[in-house]
């Protein structure tokens, strides 16, 4: 049980979820063992979990979080465009940043958790007269880094610590960073201290609200609505410019200034009808994926014998989540359908990555890995929502 919110630091939340798989999921959609937890604070809508299966996080990180590793241009998939071409998240990133902020000709930029530097390269093509820092958890991103940089300009850093290759930053981006962190509020502060007078935080999250299935790995701590997350930088001693819930699917945006005088008053909200209700629907999200596991065990159970091959559309978390919930009926997928370059033709928690045009004909079966809010238009769009002997398990 945990002591205390990790944002508002509120004793006691309230326990949603004990799972009773032996099993968790973690971001990078691999299977470990562990039993995870999800807790909830009513005082400030927010949702964490505690350290299902992670003796060490710190170590995890170091020596086993590998974020695309395995190419040196592979990026996330966020969406395809109108001619059916990958959007990838970095573009995204890159795109919702110059339409919030009014960035100059020249500056400094801190990526922290930078990964591989998708996100900087990007940036840099944009930017050329900016100068570019990084820091990650790993030694292993150097190589990536350190040429779109410059030597010295990459650090390694614990996500605890939060140390950086210099300060007086212009500009310092999260992404996808602070549902990681074992103390965000402590660590948000000293990412803080990294900018200059002027300077801005910028980062995105999942959003618990939209994406609850976030709530379920076992890397993630945190899961953020947009009152939690406000009530975060508060406490870092920022000041939010944008927190907006519609510049990405299923995340949250925000940018903030620094303003140390936030951080000695308490943030305008905290409980109320307006976290009562946050509260009252993340209980509902976090009740439906719990019963999702239920609901597809009987949709196996109901599978005649000989009926056909099982496929999961989706290489990433929600494919694995089901595959996860599936427990020994897993044994019976023969593939996972993915439409990113950079997984079709590799394989996935032991099975074959095919394109959807490439699905094996004997494939009778299909579970849904998709965000729900989405998964529709994309089986449409892949060619497969109307076609003839496919029966589909939505979450």
């Amino acid at each position: 049980m945990l002591a205390a919110c990790r944002v508002c630091a509120r004793p006691e939340p309230e326990l949603l979820h004990a799972s009773m798989l032996e099993q968790t999921l973690t971001s990078e959609s691999k299977l470990r063992r562990g039993r995870l937890k999800i807790h909830l604070c009513a005082n400030c809508a927010h949702v964490m979990s505690d350290e299902g299966g992670f003796d060490d996080v710190a170590g995890y990180y170091g020596a086993e979080y590998d974020s695309l590793l395995d190419s040196p241009e592979a990026d996330d998939l966020y969406d395809l465009d109108a001619n059916l071409q990958p959007v990838y998240r970095s573009q995204i990133q890159l795109q919702n940043l110059v339409r919030l902020a009014n960035l100059p000709a020249k500056g400094r930029l801190l990526d922290f958790g930078c990964g591989k530097g998708a996100f900087l390269s990007r940036f840099q093509r944009q930017y050329p007269g900016w100068e570019l820092h990084g820091c990650d958890v790993s030694e292993r991103y150097r190589p990536f880094v350190e040429p779109l940089t410059g030597p010295g300009r990459f650090a390694v850093t614990s996500l605890e610590q939060a140390e950086a290759p210099g300060s007086g930053f212009d500009l310092v981006t999260l992404f996808f960073v602070a549902e990681h962190l074992v103390e965000p509020a402590g660590t948000l502060a000293r990412i803080a201290a990294l900018l200059g007078p002027t300077g801005l935080l910028y980062l995105t999250v999942p959003n618990v609200m939209t994406n609850t299935i976030d709530a379920f790995l076992a890397d993630h701590l945190s899961h953020f609505s947009a009152l939690s997350l406000a009530a975060l930088v508060h406490r870092a001693g920022l000041r939010p410019l944008v927190v907006s819930e519609h510049h990405q699917l299923g995340q949250i945006t925000l940018m903030a200034a620094p303003d140390p005088s936030t951080a000695a008053r308490p943030p305008a909200r905290l409980g109320g009808d307006l976290v009562d209700a946050c509260a009252a629907a993340i209980r509902t999200a976090v009740a439906r994926w719990v019963e999702c596991g239920a609901r597809l065990e009987a949709f196996l159970r109901r599978r005649p014998r000989g009926h056909g091959a099982l496929a999961v559309y989706g290489a990433g978390v929600f494919g694995s989540y089901l595959t996860l919930a599936a427990g020994p009926a897993r044994e019976a997928i023969a593939c996972y359908l993915d439409q990113s370059p950079f997984k079709a033709g590799k394989a996935h928690l032991g099975r074959p990555v095919v394109h959807p045009r490439e699905i094996p004909a004997d494939v009778s079966d299909v579970l849904v890995g998709l965000n729900p809010g989405r998964a529709h238009d994309i089986l449409a769009q892949a060619g497969l929502l109307h076609r003839a002997g496919l029966r589909f398990f939505f979450p």
